[in-house]
Protein backbone atom coordinates (compact mmCIF):
# COMPACT_ATOMS: atom_id res chain seq x y z
CA UNK A 1 0.00 0.00 0.00
CA UNK A 2 0.81 3.32 -0.29
CA UNK A 3 0.04 6.45 1.75
CA UNK A 4 0.68 10.21 1.30
CA UNK A 5 2.69 11.29 4.20
CA UNK A 6 3.74 14.96 5.12
CA UNK A 7 7.24 14.13 4.87
CA UNK A 8 6.58 13.17 0.76
CA UNK A 9 5.60 17.13 0.44
CA UNK A 10 9.16 17.83 1.69
CA UNK A 11 10.54 15.94 -1.20
CA UNK A 12 7.92 17.80 -3.99
CA UNK A 13 8.14 21.23 -2.19
CA UNK A 14 9.82 22.63 -5.74
CA UNK A 15 7.39 21.42 -7.81
CA UNK A 16 3.97 23.00 -8.02
CA UNK A 17 1.31 22.68 -5.12
CA UNK A 18 -0.54 20.10 -7.22
CA UNK A 19 1.44 18.41 -9.20
CA UNK A 20 1.42 15.16 -6.68
CA UNK A 21 -2.22 15.53 -6.73
CA UNK A 22 -2.46 15.39 -10.40
CA UNK A 23 -0.34 12.13 -10.99
CA UNK A 24 -2.21 10.54 -8.56
CA UNK A 25 -5.29 11.25 -10.26
CA UNK A 26 -3.47 10.21 -13.62
CA UNK A 27 -2.59 6.59 -12.03
CA UNK A 28 -6.08 6.45 -10.64
CA UNK A 29 -7.40 7.08 -14.36
CA UNK A 30 -4.98 4.53 -15.94
CA UNK A 31 -6.29 2.28 -13.37
CA UNK A 32 -2.94 1.82 -11.21
CA UNK A 33 -3.79 2.58 -8.29
CA UNK A 34 -7.05 2.70 -5.95
CA UNK A 35 -8.49 4.83 -3.35
CA UNK A 36 -8.65 2.74 0.21
CA UNK A 37 -12.34 4.35 1.30
CA UNK A 38 -11.80 3.86 4.67
CA UNK A 39 -8.54 5.55 4.97
CA UNK A 40 -7.76 8.88 3.57
CA UNK A 41 -4.78 9.48 1.47
CA UNK A 42 -4.11 5.57 1.30
CA UNK A 43 -3.91 3.36 -2.24
CA UNK A 44 -3.58 0.50 -2.98
CA UNK A 45 -2.22 -0.60 -6.25
CA UNK A 46 -4.49 -2.45 -8.63
CA UNK A 47 -3.43 -6.18 -10.28
CA UNK A 48 -2.88 -3.55 -14.09
CA UNK A 49 -0.80 -1.46 -11.76
CA UNK A 50 1.30 -4.22 -9.72
CA UNK A 51 1.91 -6.33 -14.10
CA UNK A 52 3.23 -2.45 -14.50
CA UNK A 53 5.39 -1.65 -11.92
CA UNK A 54 7.01 -5.97 -12.26
CA UNK A 55 7.61 -4.76 -16.07
CA UNK A 56 9.59 -1.38 -15.32
CA UNK A 57 11.83 -3.82 -11.97
CA UNK A 58 11.86 -6.17 -14.59
CA UNK A 59 13.56 -3.70 -17.15
CA UNK A 60 15.42 -2.11 -14.38
CA UNK A 61 16.74 -5.24 -12.96
CA UNK A 62 17.64 -6.67 -16.16
CA UNK A 63 20.07 -3.10 -16.55
CA UNK A 64 21.54 -3.36 -12.69
CA UNK A 65 22.25 -6.81 -13.28
CA UNK A 66 24.29 -6.48 -16.18
CA UNK A 67 25.78 -3.28 -14.28
CA UNK A 68 26.93 -5.40 -11.00
CA UNK A 69 28.51 -8.02 -13.20
CA UNK A 70 30.64 -5.88 -14.86
CA UNK A 71 33.44 -7.26 -13.78
CA UNK A 72 32.10 -10.81 -15.57
CA UNK A 73 31.20 -9.40 -18.84
CA UNK A 74 34.04 -9.93 -22.03
CA UNK A 75 33.53 -7.07 -24.18
CA UNK A 76 34.07 -8.63 -27.79
CA UNK A 77 35.34 -5.30 -29.05
CA UNK A 78 32.09 -4.42 -31.28
CA UNK A 79 30.00 -1.41 -30.63
CA UNK A 80 25.66 -2.17 -31.45
CA UNK A 81 24.60 1.14 -32.99
CA UNK A 82 21.25 1.85 -33.44
CA UNK A 83 20.15 4.88 -35.49
CA UNK A 84 16.24 5.56 -35.53
CA UNK A 85 14.38 8.16 -37.58
CA UNK A 86 10.97 8.63 -36.03
CA UNK A 87 8.60 11.34 -37.54
CA UNK A 88 7.38 14.50 -34.88
CA UNK A 89 3.56 13.25 -34.84
CA UNK A 90 5.22 9.58 -33.33
CA UNK A 91 6.77 11.67 -30.34
CA UNK A 92 4.76 9.31 -27.84
CA UNK A 93 6.42 6.02 -29.57
CA UNK A 94 9.81 7.73 -29.87
CA UNK A 95 10.13 8.74 -26.32
CA UNK A 96 8.97 5.10 -25.45
CA UNK A 97 11.56 3.90 -27.74
CA UNK A 98 14.67 5.95 -25.77
CA UNK A 99 13.17 5.28 -22.44
CA UNK A 100 13.63 1.19 -23.82
CA UNK A 101 17.09 1.77 -24.83
CA UNK A 102 18.48 3.53 -22.11
CA UNK A 103 16.51 0.69 -20.10
CA UNK A 104 18.54 -1.92 -21.57
CA UNK A 105 22.02 -0.26 -21.38
CA UNK A 106 22.19 1.73 -24.37
CA UNK A 107 23.32 5.55 -24.42
CA UNK A 108 23.29 8.41 -26.52
CA UNK A 109 25.58 9.05 -28.90
CA UNK A 110 23.49 11.65 -30.98
CA UNK A 111 20.19 12.65 -30.43
CA UNK A 112 18.75 9.46 -32.85
CA UNK A 113 21.98 7.58 -32.46
CA UNK A 114 22.19 5.14 -29.38
CA UNK A 115 25.50 2.68 -28.97
CA UNK A 116 26.41 -0.51 -26.87
CA UNK A 117 29.31 -2.71 -26.43
CA UNK A 118 26.86 -5.33 -25.36
CA UNK A 119 25.14 -8.19 -27.50
CA UNK A 120 21.89 -8.06 -28.34
CA UNK A 121 19.36 -10.84 -28.75
CA UNK A 122 16.81 -10.87 -31.36
CA UNK A 123 14.12 -10.84 -29.06
CA UNK A 124 15.30 -7.39 -28.16
CA UNK A 125 15.54 -5.66 -32.00
CA UNK A 126 11.53 -7.21 -32.03
CA UNK A 127 10.74 -5.65 -29.03
CA UNK A 128 11.84 -2.52 -29.97
CA UNK A 129 10.45 -2.65 -33.93
CA UNK A 130 6.75 -3.78 -32.05
CA UNK A 131 6.88 -0.40 -30.10
CA UNK A 132 3.96 1.55 -32.30
CA UNK A 133 5.32 -0.73 -35.31
CA UNK A 134 8.46 1.51 -36.11
CA UNK A 135 10.47 -1.33 -37.60
CA UNK A 136 10.59 1.19 -40.73
CA UNK A 137 12.26 4.07 -38.69
CA UNK A 138 15.05 1.82 -37.00
CA UNK A 139 18.35 0.54 -38.05
CA UNK A 140 21.00 -1.73 -36.12
CA UNK A 141 24.41 -1.73 -37.04
CA UNK A 142 27.14 -4.16 -35.84
CA UNK A 143 30.46 -1.79 -35.69
CA UNK A 144 34.11 -2.74 -35.05
CA UNK A 145 35.45 0.18 -34.83
CA UNK A 146 34.20 3.60 -34.11
CA UNK A 147 35.81 7.64 -33.92
CA UNK A 148 35.97 8.89 -29.67
CA UNK A 149 36.08 5.14 -29.14
CA UNK A 150 37.77 5.69 -26.10
CA UNK A 151 35.03 8.26 -25.03
CA UNK A 152 32.84 5.61 -25.25
CA UNK A 153 34.75 3.11 -23.27
CA UNK A 154 34.66 5.09 -20.62
CA UNK A 155 31.27 5.66 -20.58
CA UNK A 156 30.81 1.89 -20.13
CA UNK A 157 33.70 1.21 -18.26
CA UNK A 158 35.07 -0.96 -20.93
CA UNK A 159 39.31 -1.71 -20.97
CA UNK A 160 40.82 -2.29 -24.47
CA UNK A 161 41.23 -5.42 -25.81
CA UNK A 162 44.27 -7.13 -27.00
CA UNK A 163 43.95 -9.10 -30.30
CA UNK A 164 44.49 -12.41 -30.41
CA UNK A 165 45.99 -12.77 -33.30
CA UNK A 166 47.23 -9.23 -34.38
CA UNK A 167 48.63 -8.19 -38.05
CA UNK A 168 51.93 -7.92 -38.93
Amino acid sequence: MFMAHPAYRAIFRSHKKDSLRIAIRRLEQKEMIVRVPSVPGKFMLTPKGKRYIDQVLCRIGAFKKAETIKNEFVWDGKWRILVFDVPEKRKKERRLLRYELFASGFRKMQRSVWISPHQVNAQFIERLNGIGKLGGNIEFVVAESISNEHTYMKIFSLKKIVAKNPQT
